[in-house]
């Protein structure tokens, strides 16, 4: 097996979009239906952007969830992800959100979860080579903790490098002293604002960003991304590329192409620098999958904004010649 993939572990999901009616009323069903999960969006991600990529979930095999699970696979797989190592459960149901949007504007989110809760040490054991064969493993913090610190450890003690999403940073708050540990074993940590201020006791994140220098990276929306390279703090700024229509799964589509510019040799300005304009371009489309560039299309809009300068105080061209 050769070690040229990105191997991600996360959840997979069914995402389900109820819009009211004007009776003020909801469809009995969805008015969207699509595979998520931030596993998958970045998984897709990494593969559109042009890295090699595997996938280590579970999806239920049971038969009234067939056409779910199928709607999951078949997803990944028309985006290049390799789905052989997916483990199918007769024991769990998929996961799922249901979100149902108000007229006036709000919006109320449910969510189910089911095979992501199975996940366990033995999944880990089972797929030991796999692991150690991958030159870069991502994933997302939202299994139980005990399979992640057990994932964080494995990782750490065979020397692989793991990127990780805190999308339950309560279970990385330092208050705990086993937090601390699992953190400093972590390669890298792409955090938005508010899981690093929940993270870190709302300590300012460019404060935090010290004291991990060239691990932790956190995004701060319409201002940017920042991050410590040992030396100093650096503040790389957002970019508008048009009517932002849709921010859900901007962060995936961040993960997702920060991993294929690491994996393809990118340095890591570089490859922050790939991610926020792919997940600037993102934005401009509804549904997190939607929008997410493929390589050829994200090369093409780095050459456009460096023939018009159109990146803020940054000489793109200097970092990319």
């Amino acid at each position: 097996m050769k070690n040229d993939y990105v191997l991600v572990i996360g959840g997979c999901s069914l995402d389900k979009k109820y819009y009211q009616n004007n009776n003020f009323s909801f469809p009995k069903k969805p008015n969207v239906l699509i595979a998520g999960g931030k596993g998958a969006n970045q998984a897709i991600s990494a593969s559109l952007a042009g890295a090699n990529v595997k996938i280590l979930t579970r999806l239920s095999a049971k038969k009234n969830e067939k056409s779910t699970t199928n709607l999951i696979l078949n997803t990944l797989k028309s985006n290049n992800v390799d789905t052989f190592y997916i483990e199918l459960d007769p024991d769990v149901y998929n996961d799922f959100t249901s979100t149902y949007y108000y007229k006036n504007g709000d919006n109320e989110i449910k969510r189910m979860t089911s095979a992501i809760d199975s996940f366990d040490e033995n999944l880990i054991e089972k797929n030991r080579e796999l692991i150690l064969n991958a030159k870069l493993i991502v994933s997302q913090f939202k299994a139980p903790k005990q399979f992640l610190k057990s994932l964080v450890d494995f990782c750490y003690e065979n020397k692989k490098t793991l990127v990780l999403t805190p999308s339950r940073p309560d279970y990385l708050n330092i208050h705990d002293k086993e937090n601390i540990d699992i953190i400093e074993k972590v390669s890298f940590i792409t955090a938005n604002e508010i899981q690093c201020l929940r993270m870190f006791n709302g300590e300012k994140p460019e404060n935090v960003v010290k004291k991990y220098p060239n691990k932790l990276i956190v995004t701060l929306g319409e201002k940017g991304v920042i991050y410590h390279d040992g030396k100093e703090l650096i503040h790389l700024p957002a970019l508008q590329l048009g009517e932002i229509v849709d921010t859900t799964g901007a962060g995936d589509t961040f993960n997702g192409n920060f991993v294929a510019g690491l994996i393809n040799e990118f340095n890591l300005e570089q490859s922050i620098i790939r991610a926020i304009i792919a997940s600037s371009m993102k934005i401009r489309h509804e549904t997190p999958q939607n929008g997410i560039p493929k390589k050829t299309e994200l090369e093409k809009m780095i050459k456009n904004i460096i023939e018009k300068n159109l990146y803020p105080n940054i000489d793109l061209k200097k970092l990319f010649e």
